[in-house]
This record gives C-alpha cells, structure tokens and sequence, in this order.
C-alpha cells in the first residue's frame, strides 16, 4: 500500500507539473482549483498511508500532520478561490523556504561527513531565493513560478518513483 501511494501520488505530481510547464499562463486563472483538487487529493492519499502505518506513534515523522495541513489547505482555496493565488503564493515561498532549510542543513551534514553537498547546496540556495520572491510578492510573474514548479514537481516525482522502483 505504501508504494502504490507514493507511486499514485508522484503520478498526480508530475501530471501537475507538466501542465504548469505546458499551460503555466492558462493555469493562473485555474490555478486555485488544480492546486486545491491536488492537495485535498495528495493528502487524502497521505494521511490512509500514514494512519495505515500508525506513523503519527513516531515523533520523528511528519505524515499525519502534512496531509491534515495539506487537506486544510486545499479546501481552504476551494471557498476562496478568488483571492487564493495570493494563499497559494505565500504558502508555496514558506513551503520552499522550509525546503531550502532542510537542503542547507542536509548540505552542512554532508560536507561535515565528507559526502556530497554541492548539487544539494546550489538547489537549496535556487529554492530559497524564489521562496523569498514568492513571499514577498507572490501576484508578481506567478506564471514564471508556476513553470518552476512544474519543472521542480517532474524532477522531484521523477526522482522519487526511480528511488521507489530501485527499492523494490
């Protein structure tokens, strides 16, 4: 069960992120739905994976609580759509400086350890710079954001089913 969700949920993200790279001017006006069908979708997915595994019994994971938030949030764009793109906006450039953290820090234990930490370093960096210009004006150019995304879903997704497939 768990690899069939992290399989389904990639699909949906890479599905999303060519439409943000094909249709990226297109989706502002639609964006809110798409993004609010996903996430309600994605953490639906999430959260039967995380309750089916009892994940929230470790503290070190982050399942149950992402998928409640990633719920929330989708439904919270469905009643304001019209003023969501600024929602979804302020919440995409946290969710990437969150990122960039967690890439740094990754980067700073690999260097420590001798391991690799270049790539890890320059894609952090890349992420929190677009976090900050996201946060701070998220209605400027989204559609630019928009094919970064998109770009960043396939490649991440991408990564996550080889990752998936070389497990099993």
């Amino acid at each position: 069960m768990k690899r069939m969700a992290e399989i389904i949920t990639s699909i949906l993200f890479i599905t999303n992120g060519i439409l943000c790279i094909t249709c990226a001017d297109l989706l502002q006006d639609v964006l809110p739905i798409i993004s609010a069908s996903i996430a309600i979708l994605s953490g639906i997915i999430l959260l039967i994976k995380a309750i089916k595994e009892k994940e929230y019994t470790r503290l070190e994971t982050k399942d149950t609580a992402t998928a409640i938030i990633m719920i929330i949030m989708g439904i919270a764009i469905l009643f304001n759509t019209s003023n969501a793109i600024y929602l979804i906006g302020v919440s995409w450039g946290i969710y990437g400086l969150v990122k960039g953290i967690n890439g740094i820090n990754t980067a700073l234990y690999n260097k420590y350890h001798n391991n690799k930490f270049i790539l890890i370093t320059l894609h952090a960096s890349i992420e929190i710079m677009l976090a900050i210009a996201l946060v701070f004006n998220p209605f400027e150019k989204i559609s630019h954001h928009i094919v970064l995304l998109g770009i960043e879903m396939i490649l991440v997704s991408g990564r996550n089913l080889f990752k998936e497939n070389k497990k099993a």
